[in-house]
C-alpha cells in the first residue's frame, strides 16, 4: 500500500524538455520513498534530500525494526544522479526536510528519531564534499511514540542560515526559530514564533539584511490561520501578522515562501 518512487523532470526555463519522468531514488526497491526538498546548486544543477524506506523492505521480514533513513544526491543539468549518500540510518518516518545551499555547501536538517522515540530536529553539512555527523539544532527533547507529520524548513543566504520547525515537548506545541552565523556549524538562542496555539507546517526564507520570514499555521476557534513574521537573530519574532483564515473547514496543508529576483511569494491551499 505504501510503496512508491519519486519521479523527476527537468526542463530549461523555456521548456525545453532535459530528461523526462526519471526516478530519483535508483535502489529498485519497493519501499516508501518520498518527503523530498530540492535546491539550486552553483553548477545549474540541484541539490536533493529525501526520506527513503529501502531498509525498511529488506526482505519484507520484519519491516518495522527497519528504520527510515534520509539520503541526499546531486542532479546534474543534464539529469544525472550522483553522488547519492545516506545521511541518516534512522529518522522520522513521514517529516518533511530541507536542504539549503550555503557558502560552505549544500545543508539538510530533518527531524531525527532514536531509540528511545526522541524526535528532535537536527542538521548534517557536506564540508568539501563530505558529510559531518548529524547534530540536533536545538535539544528540545520531544519523544512521542509516532510521527508527527511536521518538518523543518531551512534557508541561507552565503554564511547566515535560519532554521524554523515546531515541537511538542513537555505537551507544549511550540513553533520556533533559530539563527547560525557560520553556514549551520553553530546556532544561537532558539525563540517561539507563535503566540501560543501554533500547528506548524513551517516555511522560511533568509533576507539579505541577515533577518527572515517565518510562515506557519495557527489554530484559532474558527479553525486554522495562516501566519507570518519577520524574525531577527538576537529577538526572535519582531513583526506577526495574519495572512488569512479559512473561511470554511479545510486546511492550508504545508504553505510555502519562495524567492524569486527580488520577489517573495507565499502560497498554500485554499
Amino acid at each position: 500500500t505504501y510503496d512508491y518512487d519519486i519521479i523527476m523532470n527537468l526542463k530549461k526555463i523555456n521548456g525545453e524538455t532535459i530528461k523526462s519522468n526519471f526516478i530519483l531514488n535508483n535502489d529498485g526497491v519497493k519501499a516508501e520513498h518520498g518527503f523530498v526538498s530540492i535546491t539550486n546548486d552553483e553548477s545549474e544543477g540541484f541539490f536533493v534530500t529525501w526520506l527513503d524506506g529501502r531498509n525498511m523492505s529488506i526482505n519484507n521480514l520484519n519491516s518495522n525494526h527497519n528504520p527510515m533513513t534520509i539520503r541526499f544526491a546531486q542532479i546534474t543539468k543534464e539529469g544525472e544522479i550522483i553522488n547519492d549518500t545516506e545521511l541518516d540510518s534512522m529518522t522520522c518516518e513521514c517529516c518533511q526536510t530541507s536542504v539549503t545551499n550555503t557558502d560552505k555547501g549544500p545543508v539538510v536538517v530533518y527531524r531525527d528519531r532514536n531509540k528511545s522515540e526522541i524526535r528532535d530536529i537536527y542538521i548534517t553539512r557536506s564540508i568539501l564534499g563530505d558529510w559531518d555527523n548529524p547534530k540536533p539544532v536545538n535539544d528540545d527533547n520531544w519523544k512521542i511514540k509516532g510521527c508527527p507529520v511536521n518538518g523543518p524548513a531551512i534557508d541561507a543566504q552565503a554564511n547566515n542560515a535560519v532554521v524554523a520547525w515546531i515541537t511538542g515537548s513537555d505537551d507544549i506545541p511550540t513553533v520556533k526559530v533559530v539563527f547560525s552565523e557560520d553556514s549551520g556549524a553553530t546556532f544561537g538562542t532558539a525563540f517561539q514564533v507563535d503566540t501560543g496555539d501554533g500547528v506548524g507546517r513551517v516555511s522560511t526564507l533568509m533576507l539579505a539584511n541577515g533577518e527572515a520570514l517565518i510562515s506557519w499555521v495557527d489554530w484559532t476557534d474558527d479553525g486554522e490561520a495562516l501566519m507570518l513574521c519577520r524574525a531577527t537573530r538576537n529577538e526572535g519574532c519582531v513583526a506577526r501578522q495574519t495572512i488569512t483564515k479559512h473561511a470554511v473547514s479545510g486546511s492550508f496543508n504545508f504553505p510555502k515562501l519562495e524567492r524569486s529576483g527580488d520577489t517573495i511569494y507565499l502560497a498554500w491551499t485554499q
